[in-house]
């Protein structure tokens, strides 16, 4: 997950685990929570109605280089240190 104009640096994006459900809820009585996403129209969020965010059953299969390793790039772009194991 990732903030979109995060007002602070520590405002970073956030790895959740691919079992973990997310509920937004709107805790304001006098305003609306307008919830972009992408591929879909915008949604108003009331204070009865909550998004729940999860992992999409269906899948996509990406072709990409066999030396490629999307946690690698992404231990480099975030600064991350410590070693990776890679579980197969």
């Amino acid at each position: 997950m990732t903030p979109i104009c995060p007002h602070t640096l520590s405002n970073r994006t956030i790895i959740f685990r691919d079992d973990v459900k997310l509920s937004v809820f709107n805790r304001s009585d006098e305003s609306r929570l307008l919830v972009a996403m992408d591929g879909q129209r915008n949604s108003i969020i009331t204070e009865d109605s909550p998004i729940e965010i999860s992992v999409s059953p269906l899948h996509l299969q990406l072709a990409q280089r066999r030396d490629y390793s999307h946690f690698e790039v992404m231990r480099a772009k975030l600064k991350w240190s410590g070693g990776f194991t890679d579980k197969k």
